[in-house]
């Protein structure tokens, strides 16, 4: 034998030995399409009843199919999802709720630093008093004013009592005066007496006058049978009125540092702590979330090419997911008029996303309490067109 005898089945060998490794290579490194058996059977039509998982039977019937509307829904509140939120940004102080409490409308939730807010009020509370109190102090004036009133008026009759008796005596003293009985000092000294008694009357009046005003003032007056304060009282008045107007400002500043609960509910998540910042902005990661899960809504999406099948009075079934066995019944409860795009996904293969759904409300009969808020459920409708 030659060599090229033993060259040539050299390389058959090795051509052999290259097949071999190549075809244990690629075996062992492909993926085996092995079908992993799923922990609870998938949700089933309200007419089948599924008592075991069959492998096998990965399809339904087109009998059933064309018998009921399949859409996805989702567990809600019948409140629906309250983002709990505050307008007032700060550190907050104290967190009163926690996740699965129950609470009432008005049950104060979150307080946000208040100390600030404390003290402004104090501040307007004593500012009002201080207001009060001077329109109180103008009020006991009226009856000193009405004494001096009535005292100037006697003044001011003594006052033309000595002017007429003045004038008496000049006339008198101007008639001896004629006779040459009296000197012209005495005469000149009855002329300044009456000179000097009527500009005395001048300023009674004028004084009688100045507390009149002074009265109106604070008094008022009486015109067509209203009686109205006087000017001095409507601006101290009005001066009570706009401390009132900051006190109850600064009441509503106070109570904007507490969040209260919009409705009775139960808290469904809690994501602030004591001493974190609470942002007044809008947040996709809210401080508070509740709603009225005593009563369940499930919101079901049905793709626009299966809307004209819906009827409202037609019945439905939800199921939730790991519990194909157990259908809950639905009520109508509404329909949310505007065609949105899909978003709530099935993770099926030929589940088609570029179209848009129609959500239905439904009220879920859920007395035995095993489905939670925000849960994803397969709803089934019957199909109007199949009857």
């Amino acid at each position: 034998m030659t060599l090229r005898y033993w060259i040539g089945l050299v390389s058959v060998v090795l051509a052999i030995v290259a097949i071999g490794v190549s075809s244990y290579t690629i075996r062992n490194n492909t993926p085996s399409d092995r079908s992993a058996k799923p922990l609870f059977p998938p949700p089933s039509l309200p007419g089948k009843q599924v008592t075991k998982l069959d492998p096998s039977d990965t399809k339904t019937s087109p009998l059933e199919t064309s018998q009921y509307i399949g859409a996805l829904g989702i567990v809600e509140p019948s409140t629906e999802l309250i983002k709990i939120g505050t307008n007032v940004a700060g550190i907050v102080s104290r967190v009163n709720v926690r996740p699965n409490d129950s609470v009432v409308a008005g049950q104060t939730l979150i307080v946000v630093d208040d100390r600030s807010a404390l003290a402004r009020l104090q501040s307007a509370k004593a500012s009002l008093f201080v207001a009060k109190a001077r329109l109180d102090e103008l009020s006991s004036e009226i009856p000193v004013s009405k004494a001096q009133l009535a005292s100037t008026r006697s003044e001011l009759d003594q006052m033309a009592a000595k002017l007429s008796l003045s004038k008496d005596i000049l006339q008198r003293r101007e008639k001896l005066a004629r006779e040459s009985a009296i000197s012209e000092e005495e005469l000149f000294s009855a002329s300044s007496e009456v000179q000097i008694s009527l500009a005395q009357l001048e300023q009674a009046k004028a004084k009688l006058a100045e507390r009149e005003s002074m009265l109106m003032q604070l008094e008022g007056s009486t015109i067509g049978g209203v009686v109205s304060d006087g000017i001095k009282r409507q601006v101290q008045s009005a001066l009570v009125d706009e401390a009132l107007a900051l006190v109850n400002q600064r009441e509503t500043e106070l109570a904007l540092q507490s969040i209260v609960a919009p409705c009775n509910g139960t808290i469904l998540q809690v994501k602030i702590r004591p001493g974190e910042f609470a942002s007044a902005a809008a947040l996709s990661d809210p401080l508070i979330t509740m709603g009225n899960i005593d009563v369940l809504h499930v919101r079901a999406e049905i793709d626009e090419e299966e809307v004209p099948r819906f009827r409202r009075e037609a019945k439905a079934w939800a199921s939730a997911r790991g519990q194909p066995d157990t259908r809950y019944p639905l009520t109508f409860i509404r329909i949310e008029p505007l065609l949105i795009p899909k978003r709530s996904l099935n993770g099926n293969v030929s589940e088609r996303i570029d179209t848009r759904i129609l959500q239905i409300v439904y009220r879920m009969d859920n007395t035995g309490k095993e489905v939670f808020s925000g849960q994803q459920v397969d709803v089934f409708i019957e199909d109007s067109l199949s009857n």
